[in-house]
């Protein structure tokens, strides 16, 4: 299991800390070490956030004049592309709507536009929509219906992505090509999110007017564990935007926010570790107002032993990213289901071959069966 205390990679993320935190009076960098607090900066995907912060303080010494043109302008700059995106997501969820399918926006789509208010704030890479799993497909053929493609290969057999997946990539037509992600489940890898109730998850949803478009936000502590989760489980390394993440939405939810119903979703999902390894450092850094007894809980939940094992195996650092569809196909729920994951790893089926071979005459394609099987065991 990694230590929930993060080790900062530098004293700038300390300066970092003081400028988000408004505690200018402990910033006092010269003129060469702004460069590198600016390459911080950009490592933590927190230009906007700074930018702000830096516009509205007084520093005891000068910001040089050429490291706040840069911050205004890739602050511009991200305005300029969320703009597009948050139009991309009002066009996803009128055609949603329109089909009467309820969506969920998760992680920077819900974070930029309810918690941050600001659209040049938060950096935006993708849209992360979560429909029901019953919706998948009709919501993925509306897309492509409009011309959105998928940029993932083909399922290796039908039926395969449900099974063994958490969503569809797809990217938006030409000129913008903006990345919409349509998950079922919410959260990769597969084997971290086996105890998670979607139908529950969604009863707890919250209504909400998103680019005056109606969708929905999760049930407050579903939002928190998911955020915590997601950098935990799935990026295997908590930044600085995850914890100001956290700490935004912590005062954002406010009141609305139970802790102790918190505390029971994160033990019937088995994601409290993730919460151990955020939490504290929320407190330490930001001052997120968390209850004590909370974050005792939270560092005081043991895992079974036997997925405490698989999930120390998931975050050893050397540990390649793919390496999870080993605990993923372990947890499948039957034989039946390893079965039918692993023929559809030995034995893909053509359109997929197609799309990895399409140079392969007619008469050659079996022996892609083996090229295939032979590059998934050197890339293991």
């Amino acid at each position: 299991m990694i230590d929930p205390k993060r080790m900062l990679p530098n004293s700038y993320d300390q300066e970092v800390i003081s400028l988000l935190t408004g505690q200018t009076g402990r910033i006092s960098l010269v003129t060469s070490e702004w460069d590198e607090l600016l390459a911080t900066i950009e490592r933590e995907g927190m230009v906007g956030i700074c930018y702000d912060s830096l516009r509205r303080s007084k520093l005891p010494t000068p910001v040089p004049s050429d490291i706040l043109s840069y911050l205004e302008e890739t602050y511009r700059k991200t305005q300029v592309k969320n703009v597009m995106l948050r139009e991309e997501l009002r066009s996803v969820l009128k055609r949603m709507n329109t089909a009467g399918i309820p969506v969920i926006a998760l992680k920077g789509a819900a974070l930029s536009e309810l918690v941050y208010r600001d659209i040049g704030l938060r950096q935006m890479c993708d849209l992360d929509l979560l429909v029901r799993p019953e919706d998948t497909e009709r919501a993925v053929s509306i897309l492509q219906a409009a011309n959105y493609f998928r940029i993932s290969k083909p399922e290796l057999q039908s039926g395969f992505d449900r099974l063994f997946r958490v969503e569809v990539e797809l990217r938006s037509p030409p000129p913008c090509m903006h990345q919409v992600e349509i998950h079922w489940r919410l959260l990769a890898p597969l084997f971290a999110c086996r105890f998670v109730n979607h139908s529950d998850v969604w009863e707890r949803a919250t209504p909400v007017n998103l680019v005056e478009q109606p969708a929905y936000t999760l049930g407050p502590e579903d939002w928190v564990l998911h955020q915590a989760a997601h950098a935990f489980y799935k990026h295997r390394h908590i930044g600085l935007r995850n914890l100001f993440d956290l700490d935004r939405l912590v005062r954002y939810l406010d009141q609305r926010l139970n802790w102790d119903k918190l505390l029971e979703i994160g033990r019937a999902f088995h994601w409290l570790p993730a919460l151990a390894a955020v939490l504290p450092q929320c407190m330490e850094f930001f001052g997120t107002p968390i209850p004590e007894q909370v974050v005792q809980a939270a560092l005081a939940y043991r895992l079974p032993r036997s997925e405490a094992r698989m999930l120390a195996w998931w975050l050893h650092p050397r540990r390649l990213e793919r390496s999870h569809i080993f605990p993923d196909w372990l947890t499948l729920p039957s034989l039946g289901d390893r079965l039918h994951v692993l023929k559809a790893y030995l034995f893909p089926g053509r359109q997929y071959l197609e799309s990895l071979y399409p140079s392969r005459s007619t008469w050659k394609f079996p022996n892609a069966y083996l090229q295939h099987l032979w590059s998934e065991i050197n890339s293991l």
